[in-house]
């Protein structure tokens, strides 16, 4: 993984987690710091573990918030 990879749930438990799109913004060992992407903003930051984590894609800086979660929800 590295900045700015798009990333989702490698077994999602429930509705909201298969519909939840992250972006990593920073690596710290086998942890990353994600931000949440919705439809129209982006969210909250959490710290996740690598391997729980799929990389479905990759976004740039200055894309919006939208055009990202659009792009990748459904994968």
């Amino acid at each position: 993984m590295k900045f700015l990879d798009v990333v989702k749930w490698k077994y999602p438990q429930n509705g909201a987690e298969r519909e939840d799109v992250m972006v990593v913004e920073d690596i710290m060992g086998v942890y990353v710091q994600v931000r949440h992407v919705s439809e129209t903003d982006f969210l909250g930051v959490s710290n996740e573990r690598m391997e729980d984590l799929r990389v479905v894609g990759s976004c740039t800086a200055y894309e919006k918030a939208e055009e990202v979660y659009n792009r990748y929800v459904k994968m």
